[in-house]
């Protein structure tokens, strides 16, 4: 949603949003140690099955004086797997 006032010294943006991923992949990350020091990471693509993201964005703009400009904005984003399996252990995870 998108408003301005009529004489356009004030602007307000709002926008929530939800999406639902099936059949996603992730990428993965393991560090392994390596003999004398140091880590080693060994990278890849992983299954993760099923994720949801959901929240909100706000933003304000005043034209308080002309040439100076106030604004401000805030977000929420709540995003999780809701079923992963790990592939090498094969134990899984599900939204609580």
């Amino acid at each position: 949603m998108k408003s301005e006032s009529a004489d356009r010294r004030l602007r307000l943006d709002a926008d929530v949003f939800y999406m639902d991923w099936k059949d996603i992949q992730a990428d993965y990350a393991v560090g392994q140690p390596v003999p004398g020091g140091g880590v080693q990471f060994i990278t890849g693509i992983a299954n993760a099955s099923a994720a949801r993201s959901y929240g909100f964005e706000a933003e304000a703009t005043a034209l308080l004086v002309p040439g100076f400009t106030v604004g401000a904005g805030a977000g929420y984003d709540r995003a999780y797997y809701v079923n992963y399996t790990d592939a090498q252990t094969g134990v899984g995870t599900q939204a609580i």
